[in-house]
């Protein structure tokens, strides 16, 4: 179960700057879940350990922070498209992702991944030739390299340089 607000807002202060950012605020919790079947055991008192590490196991879950999840998130990114006839067709872009603390373990309600904010930078170009549509970037992705986790036991990508070129048929 979810609640919360999420905004979004697009912005062009020219007609050849866009500016988009959005804000997430949730509150996340599991509210049911599907549990297999409590096994027997012939032993009473192995039983009895059992059951209890069983539902206590089951309250851990239930109204947790669901695992992976992050609560707050905001996003902010502009791109802006030369217009001189030295630049023409050029534009620059960058912005900035951010992911609140990330619930690690939905066992353990206390054990959260930390919060993290990775930049992006990318230049490209888009011209016509022979009637086809083109389009070429080079961009960075998390520019300062940051560490961070995507989820338990999962690192997060570090810097990489991307280079693409496209065409529409």
């Amino acid at each position: 179960q979810s609640e919360g607000v999420e905004v979004e807002v697009t912005w062009s202060p020219s007609d050849n700057w866009q500016v988009y950012a959005s804000v997430t605020k949730m509150d996340v919790k599991t509210t049911k879940a599907v549990f297999p079947a409590l096994p027997t055991n012939a032993d009473p008192i192995y039983q009895a350990a059992y059951e209890a590490a069983f539902n206590e196991a089951k309250a851990l879950m239930l109204n947790a922070v669901p695992e992976g999840t992050a609560e707050e998130l905001a996003t902010l990114w502009t791109r802006y498209n030369f217009t001189g006839d030295m630049l023409q067709g050029y534009w620059i872009g960058g912005g900035f992702v951010y992911t609140g603390d990330k619930a690690q373990r939905t066992a353990n309600p206390t054990l959260f991944l930390e919060a993290h904010t990775t930049y992006d930078l990318t230049i490209g170009r888009d011209w016509k030739m022979n009637g086809q549509s083109w389009s070429a970037n080079l961009a960075v992705k998390n520019l300062a390299d940051v560490e961070y986790f995507n989820a338990n036991q999962s690192r997060g990508t570090p810097r990489r340089l991307t280079l693409s070129v496209s065409t529409k048929f």
